[in-house]
C-alpha cells in the first residue's frame, strides 16, 4: 500500500513499521497515542525532499 510520498509499508516488527521508497528505508516506531520525535520527522522530510 503506497503512501502519499511514495513510501510502501515493507513489514512490521513488534512496535516498529518499516517503510521503503527506492533505496531508502525508514523505521518508524508505532505506539498508539504517542507523538513522533521531531528528529524522526526531520529525517522523513529530508528523504521526501532531498
Amino acid at each position: 500500500m503506497p503512501l502519499a510520498a511514495g513510501f510502501v509499508l515493507e513489514r512490521t516488527k513488534g512496535s516498529q513499521r518499516i517503510y521503503r521508497r527506492g533505496d531508502h528505508r525508514i523505521v518508524v516506531p508505532f505506539h498508539a497515542g504517542e507523538t513522533l520525535h521531531p528528529k524522526l520527522i526531520a529525517q522523513v522530510i529530508r528523504l521526501v525532499n532531498p
